[in-house]
């Protein structure tokens, strides 16, 4: 599928959804805008794609700067959130997506909006 069609596949899916759980997240066709008195975050493939570009999946292997070890994260548990945020930060936008899907089961996208609040709160 390419590029357009995943846009319009996402767009046309999950436009109007939204959920409380996870900040208010809205899924519509208007790019990273803010919506109406609510201040409800706008979430469409743009904003995806655009967050997912930024990851830099070579930080991620073996030898990068970003790169986790069981021995690492047993040595400092705390210090592996300056490793993990970035990562999730890429990948918010797409959990808030996923959370708002009504295809998904409602259970499993409560699990998803409670997993982006809470590293919302770790990842600021």
């Amino acid at each position: 599928m390419d590029t357009v069609s995943r846009r319009g596949a996402l767009k046309i899916a999950a436009a109007g959804i939204t959920v409380a759980g996870a900040g208010g997240a809205l899924l519509a066709q208007t790019e990273g805008k803010k919506v109406s008195p609510g201040d409800k975050e706008v979430i469409d493939f743009a904003v995806v794609d655009r967050q997912i570009g930024k990851v830099d999946l070579e930080a991620y292997q073996p030898g990068g700067k970003h790169h986790l070890t069981r021995a690492k994260v047993s040595d400092s548990p705390a210090a592996a959130i300056s490793d993990i945020c970035p990562l999730y930060k890429g990948i918010r936008a797409i959990l808030v997506a996923l959370s708002t899907f009504p295809l998904i089961p409602e259970k499993w996208r409560k699990v998803i909006a409670a997993f982006v609040a809470t590293m919302d709160v770790i990842c600021p």
